[in-house]
């Protein structure tokens, strides 16, 4: 538990950082009502956090407990996102896009849920989403890249840049494949 405590602690404190750079960890402890010294436990991960602690911090840094135990990867307070997240394993950023086509008025007349839900809907039918995630399961790649030559780096980037491109042209079939059902081409 410390460790993912800890990297998700170092990430919001970051994240805090970037958005007014004077909030120093001393700062942010003092504003969390945490001896600055007992927070930095926590962030290198020399100390496990009582409830009470973790309640501070989630508070402070608007986030579940859940979340930085690292029980989850949806960050978000939010009842109704966190169930979507945890029913469809979307990540939180994904299911606020889906929202901002939703609401927003340039979105409805090309993304309309009907359509979201038709191209999910023949994404899996059509076996996308097994492709898609036998190309996203190989996250190791990083860890790859270090063994590799720079021969095969290239070569490793090059059929990474390839796949991409394929699934990007494999979206525009599908895109234009739905367009013309619906207008009965």
């Amino acid at each position: 538990m410390k460790e993912r405590l800890s990297k998700r602690l170092n990430r919001l404190i970051q994240m805090k950082q970037a958005a007014d750079y004077s909030m120093s960890i001393p700062k942010q402890a003092e504003e969390m009502g945490i001896p600055y010294q007992t927070l930095k436990k926590y962030v290198d991960g020399k100390s496990e956090c009582p409830a009470y602690n973790l309640e501070l911090i989630s508070k402070y840094y608007e986030v579940t407990v859940d979340y930085l135990l690292g029980l989850t990867d949806i960050s978000t307070t939010n009842p109704n996102i966190r169930a979507i997240g945890d029913y469809t394993g979307l990540s939180e950023e994904a299911i606020m896009t889906l929202h901002k086509w939703k609401s927003s008025p340039d979105m409805r007349s090309h993304w309309s849920k009907d359509f979201i839900s038709e191209f999910i809907t023949y994404c899996e039918s059509e076996k996308l989403l097994t492709f898609i995630n036998d190309m996203w399961a190989d996250r190791s790649f990083e860890a790859k890249l270090g063994e590799m030559t720079s021969e095969e780096r290239n070569d490793y980037a090059a059929s990474l840049w390839y796949a991409s491109k394929l699934f990007s042209e494999m979206v525009e079939v599908i895109i234009l494949d739905i367009t013309n059902r619906k207008e009965g081409k």
